[in-house]
């Protein structure tokens, strides 16, 4: 407990207490303690009463908030449930078209490294051309 401040249940009880005003005074002092005492007794009652409610129904309401909760639980478990298998639907069918075009897919990538190295080769032939023309430039040159 922290210094300067008072224990819960000293609060508590200082809520409870009534002060009679000192004898000498004067008759304002006197009203405000009736009505706090009224306000007191006013709260008692009431406190009383919820005491009487809460023991005649409490167990029925709170079976009732309880049969509440069981129903919504299930209808969220339903939920859940639907939307896993929705889920699980849409990723079974995703799956089977991705497979069904795996062939596809294979195939235009074999093709395109099929082209890559022809073009390779392509390239290797017009550099190995430009080689022998350039290679036969200067002796052109020097004839003239």
């Amino acid at each position: 407990m922290s210094a300067g401040k008072p224990a819960a249940s000293a609060l508590a009880n200082s809520r409870l207490k009534l002060v009679a005003p000192a004898a000498d005074a004067p008759l304002e002092a006197w009203r405000a303690a009736v009505d706090a005492a009224a306000a007191q007794l006013e709260q008692q009652s009431n406190r009383q009463e919820n005491l009487e409610l809460l023991k005649k129904y409490g167990s029925a309401a709170w079976r009732a908030h309880n049969e509440q909760v069981g129903r919504e639980k299930e209808y969220l478990a339903q939920q859940l449930a639907a939307q896993r298998q929705a889920n699980d639907t849409l990723n079974r069918k995703r799956k089977a078209g991705q497979v069904a075009v795996a062939g596809d897919l294979q195939a235009l990538q074999n093709g395109f490294y099929a082209l890559a190295e022809k073009n390779r080769t392509i390239q290797r032939a017009c550099d190995e051309l430009q080689a022998q023309l350039d290679a036969q430039q200067p002796n052109k040159q020097q004839k003239s």
